[in-house]
């Protein structure tokens, strides 16, 4: 999930649900089942921002393994993370060309 994170322009008042450079992002994790798609969908709802269901993101080869109770190696997840991050950055700047990706703390493609 993405929204703003931008005060007025005096430091006050609440947080704007604008996208733009500085924004907020909230990662839901936990253990399979737990209700992480429920509470993310929930929370973006509430607060007007957009959800990235990161399920979406998982190569076949990755769902397959942890439909069988495999856990994921680092490995594995890399893919995964490279494109929940991709998406990121997106819904952010808007596209990955021209972001630094050492400012983000991402590895795009």
């Amino acid at each position: 999930m993405t929204g703003g994170n931008e005060q007025k322009p005096n430091g006050t008042g609440p947080p704007t649900a604008s996208l733009s450079v500085g924004s907020t992002a909230v990662v839901v994790m936990g253990p399979s089942g737990c209700g992480k798609s429920t509470l993310a969908s929930a929370l973006a709802e509430t607060l007007g921002w957009t959800f990235i269901e990161g399920d979406d993101h998982h190569p076949p080869e990755n769902v397959e393994k942890m439909a069988g109770g495999e856990p994921l190696t680092d490995e594995d997840r890399l893919p995964f993370l490279k494109s929940v991050g991709r998406v990121s950055v997106v819904r952010t700047f808007g596209t990955t060309r021209g972001v630094d990706q050492r400012s983000v703390g991402l590895v795009l493609d």
